[in-house]
């Protein structure tokens, strides 16, 4: 099957199935775990877990129909020293979007909030640095891995990072819901349809949808050149640790403009735009050198 109408098909059977998975996974659970922290949890999160672990699993048929071997036919390694380049992107990752802080800080965009503990903070950083490491390995496994790998063996390079980046932008920006009154059957189609209206908001489409599309490219750009994952996980960590540490860490200051600085999204600003240009110009120039970038093979695959 083309690998295009494959991930489209994929992408369809994910989305029916954790809207149609995650009121049975609450019920279950309110009847199993009715006092546990689970049951307490937002409807909402529900659907998206759903969606994620039918996304993970679906991965291993998507390789069959795809005709390749899961997990390293669908490019999901490390590649060769791991350690260092998952390092070299984390340094590159806070230093991009620590720019955009530090000029917010400087201009009076954001301001530092001093009213959390010494131990509030420590407790928060550490849940925003596990939360980055865990999503990044699982959004470039999926992303990088296996959508940017299975394309690139069929078509151009301009081709499969455009439609990787692009979907991959688009993914992110399911909007947050308000909780049914009561969870339904029916309950997790009506919250993805919800979710799904950030799609037609012109005003959060730009420049968060350009934005995210260039993380999209730069990601790709960092796991081609490093032939593995480890950079792009490194990179795309630090990038979450910022946005998670980002509401906690600052409030708006008196020359605020979500125009400029963005929202608690801080995608959707266009400082934020501004850096990841500079980001992507600079690993194009500095990291390694271009082997294959505009092969339709997977170097190394």
């Amino acid at each position: 099957m083309n690998p295009i109408r494959a991930w489209l098909v994929y992408l369809a059977l994910v989305l029916a199935g954790g809207a149609t998975l995650a009121p049975m996974l609450w019920h279950g659970v309110q009847w199993a775990m009715p006092q546990s922290a689970l049951a307490g949890q937002p409807f909402h999160r529900y659907v998206h877990r759903s969606l994620l672990v039918l996304a993970i699993v679906g991965l291993w048929p998507l390789a069959k129909v795809l005709g390749t071997k899961f997990p390293r036919g669908l490019g999901i390694r490390l590649g060769s020293n791991p350690v260092q380049r998952g390092w070299m992107g984390w340094t590159v990752g806070l230093g991009s979007f620590g720019t955009v802080a530090l000029l917010s800080v400087v201009v009076g965009g954001r301001q530092l909030q001093s009213s959390a503990s010494p131990v509030e903070w420590a407790r928060k950083l550490l849940a925003a640095l596990a939360t980055a490491l865990v999503v990044a390995a699982l959004e470039e496994g999926l992303f990088r891995g296996a959508l940017l790998t299975s394309l690139r063996r069929r078509h151009s390079w301009s081709l499969a990072v455009t439609f990787s980046s692009g979907l991959y932008a688009l993914v992110h920006f399911f909007q947050r819901t308000p909780e049914p009154s009561t969870v339904t059957w029916l309950s997790g189609w009506a919250v993805l349809g919800r979710m799904l209206a950030g799609f037609w908001d012109l005003p959060t489409l730009i420049p968060g949808f350009f934005s995210l599309f260039l993380v999209g490219w730069i990601l790709a750009v960092a796991k081609v050149r490093t032939e593995g994952l480890a950079a792009s996980i490194g990179l795309h960590a630090a990038w979450i640790f910022w946005l998670k540490a980002y509401g906690f860490t600052f409030v708006p200051g008196p020359a605020s403009s979500a125009w400029i600085w963005g929202t608690s999204k801080w995608v959707d600003g266009w400082a934020t735009f501004a850096v990841l240009a500079v980001t992507l110009i600079f690993i194009q120039s500095r990291w390694f050198k271009a082997r294959g970038l505009n092969r339709r093979t997977e170097p190394g695959a």
